[in-house]
């Protein structure tokens, strides 16, 4: 037996199996990073020494330095095969190590982004452990990590702090810089809400907009307020949010007149709300900023009494992490572990990633973004994004968006792996995924947002590269809040091999212009294969098409549950059902033969919700298999209707072929004559039943033996009984 571990850790990308997740236990880090710590120190001590003259790095910019600098000496160049016949990879070195930069807790504000390039992540090297008769090298990935201290937080905000607060009755005031930009405001990881009326939902027009550029509003609503200068007015229309300024109030004839032509305005009434305006600012966790004092004013959130307390911070960037290579030389395996991200401006993602190969960011937290949490963009092979927190990102939670038609190999997305996440609070769609290969979004918790997931080209054909999706036992809830028109759950575009199963979609807001489902087959949507999901607490249809058809997607095997559960399931759905048969009942003990005989069972299950596969047994033979959505911590009914053909005592029971002997059972008795023949599986040329009068109707059905011998049988047709 080889022996293939050695002290430099790595992972072979070879016979190591399953991919397991990075843990920090038993970890000696290479630098340290500290709110305490001093950049002209070496690093390597995890606190500040007695002296005072060495300790942790204060920067995480410094330590990328100092990575860089060790990569130089630790990742040596591989020597030449001793075996002629093996031409070796293309990877240049032999050997090297994992590099850890731990992260203690507190506090880390951001100028500008992190950058990442190909210099800054770990190699594939080709290791001198023997691996075949001719074949003297092995590859072997080693990591660059950064990673929080254990048990401690490292908070990484893009922006300035606001300090010095002072109180002025109920609301606190500070100053920043006259006419500086203040888009959001964040305390202690919360975004907090700009000043807006009504304080909760929304305002709603006395009727249907004539113009696209004014509407009537309702008495009371709208006042003739003061300092109207950089309001917004915000309106939910069918697809889309609309923002926009009030130019004029007319409170005596109820008339709001807007800056700006608004799209959309006209197709539907709209719902509205108004913020930015001073005398709006009257709930806890309200702010607003005046661009010509430079005042800032704020009502703390309700568990803060004192905001100093607080970290609170204007976000002044838009992304916090940026890792990008080049198409000849990606970034390699660089891993982020237990940060905590927060506070960026709109138009970028805390963390993204393009022409980056087999990156992971693990078990960190983002919360209180103006964009997106997690970009994965072009030219990007084998990222995993596992088990991270991310409950509120207005730009969306993880977007993966690639080209549907790159010029090159290199540009193309592949293997992206998105596991046991929990997102909520995260824009228009929580996880997005279009134009890649072998996508797996699967066991992640998806709720209170619009769309929760949706992947594939809306207008892709069947050359695009768009395909291998595999979304799976994903726990969506109270979702499309908001939203109009679509599904929790949404396919688009023509694609290949992609499945999507196993899905638990419930409490689905409904849409207020159309129709809010749990899944949706949207634009060009061919290729698909969705089974097994499970659908409950729906207030519209479970499923529906746009511009799209069944003949083109393979639509089975998918339950809706009607009846109300009892106990809420588990997040995240992880492992497999593991039920109980309860309480075996029959509509009576003795039956005629040819009689139906119905059959239900109560079906508890304790393990994780799924799909379990049930059978009839009939004096220990099955009968028949029902597959049952089973929901975690809850019971369900299944009902069978069996019909016996010759007399006699019969062992009822349900179950599953391993719980047979465990499974309630009831005796029943059958008397009659025994039926040679039963007719089955009528059917008629025309399906509606409606035919004009004279024309010719075809009847068939189906004649089954159950008898020993072969017979001919005489077959009646019936009309009206006769």
């Amino acid at each position: 037996m080889k022996d293939f571990t050695d002290s430099s850790g790595g992972r072979f990308t070879r016979g190591e199996g399953e991919w397991k997740p990075f843990s920090i236990e038993g970890i000696q880090a290479d630098f340290y990073v500290a709110p305490n710590g001093n950049d002209n120190w070496s690093g390597k001590l995890p606190e500040p020494n007695e002296e005072g003259t060495d300790g942790p790095f204060a920067t995480l910019k410094r330590a990328q330095e100092a990575v860089r600098r060790l990569k130089e000496e630790v990742f040596q160049e591989k020597r030449r095969p001793p075996e002629a016949r093996y031409i070796g990879s293309s990877h240049k070195y032999g050997k090297g190590k994992d590099i850890v930069v731990l992260i203690r807790g507190g506090y880390y504000l951001l100028e500008e982004p992190l950058y990442f390039g190909p210099e800054d992540g770990g190699e594939r090297c080709e290791t001198d452990k023997p691996s075949g008769a001719f074949e003297f090298n092995l590859l072997k990935d080693y990591y660059v990590t950064y990673a929080a201290y254990p048990g401690e937080i490292p908070i990484i905000a893009g922006g300035k702090r606001i300090v010095n607060w002072q109180k002025e009755n109920n609301r606190w005031s500070a100053y920043l810089t006259r006419n500086e930009k203040v888009e959001s405001l964040i305390v202690n990881g919360r975004k907090q809400r700009l000043a807006r009326i009504p304080n909760e939902g929304y305002f709603y027009p006395t009727e249907t907009p004539t113009s696209a550029e004014e509407f009537r509003f309702c008495k009371g609503d709208i006042r003739k307020w003061e300092k109207l200068e950089g309001n917004r007015i915000i309106f939910l229309l069918r697809w889309h949010i609309g923002i926009n300024s009030i130019r004029e109030i007319d409170e005596e004839n109820c008339i709001i007149r807007l800056e700006n032509s608004q799209p959309g305005l006209l197709e539907v009434p709209p719902r509205y709300y108004v913020e930015n305006i001073e005398a709006l600012l009257d709930a806890p966790g309200e702010w607003y900023f005046d661009i010509h004092t430079g005042k800032l004013l704020l009502i703390p959130p309700m568990d803060i009494d004192d905001p100093n307390n607080a970290f609170i911070v204007v976000p002044t960037i838009s992304s916090l992490i940026v890792v990008t290579g080049r198409p000849d030389k990606p970034v390699r395996n660089l891993r982020f572990y237990g940060l905590y991200l927060q506070g960026t401006a709109s138009g970028g993602s805390a963390v993204s990633f393009e022409y980056a190969w087999n990156c992971e960011v693990l078990e960190s937290k983002f919360t209180g973004l103006s964009g997106i949490a997690i970009k994965v963009g072009k030219g990007c092979f084998g990222t995993r994004i596992y088990k991270n927190v991310i409950d509120g990102a207005d730009g969306g939670g993880i977007h993966i968006n690639g080209l549907a038609y790159p010029e090159r190999w290199t540009d193309i997305i592949d293997g992206t792996v998105i596991s046991y996440n929990r997102v909520s609070n995260a824009g228009r769609v929580a996880i997005y995924s279009a134009n890649t290969l072998n996508t797996t979004i699967s066991h992640n918790e998806v709720k209170d947002t619009a769309w929760a997931i949706k992947v594939g080209g809306w207008s892709n054909i069947e050359e695009a590269i768009d395909g291998g999706y595999r979304v799976e036992y994903n726990h969506i809830h109270h979702a499309m809040i908001d939203a109009d028109d679509g599904g929790a759950l949404t396919v688009a575009g023509q694609t290949s091999n992609s499945i999507i199963r196993r899905n638990l979609i419930h409490d689905i807001q409904p849409s207020y212009f159309n129709e809010n489902t749990a899944f949706m087959f949207d634009n060009w949507s061919a290729g698909w294969v969705v089974e097994e999901n499970i659908y409950y607490n729906l207030k519209q249809a479970p499923m529906k098409l746009c511009a799209a058809t069944l003949a083109d997607n393979v639509y089975r095997d998918n339950f809706y549950i009607e009846k109300s559960i009892e106990n809420e399931p588990e997040g995240i759905i992880d492992g497999k059902p593991i039920v109980e048969y309860r309480s075996l009942k029959i509509n009576k003990k003795e039956f005629r033969t040819g009689e139906v005989v119905k059959i239900s069972c109560s079906v508890y299950n304790k393990g994780a919700t799924g799909v379990e596969k049930i059978a009839l047994f009939v004096n220990g033979r099955i009968v028949e298999f029902r597959k049952v959505p089973v929901i975690k911590n809850n019971e369900q009914e299944v009902e069978f209707d069996l019909k016996l053909y010759e007399p006699g005592t019969y062992k009822i029971s349900v179950g599953g072929l391993e719980d047979l002997l465990s499974s309630p059972e009831e005796i029943i008795e059958v008397s009659g004559n025994k039926f040679q023949f039963v007719c089955d599986k009528l059917k008629l040329s025309e399906e509606s039943g409606i035919i004009p009068v004279g024309d010719e109707l075809e009847v068939s059905a189906e004649i089954k033996n159950i008898g020993d011998l072969g017979i001919k049988a005489l077959v009646p047709l019936y009309l009206n009984e006769n």
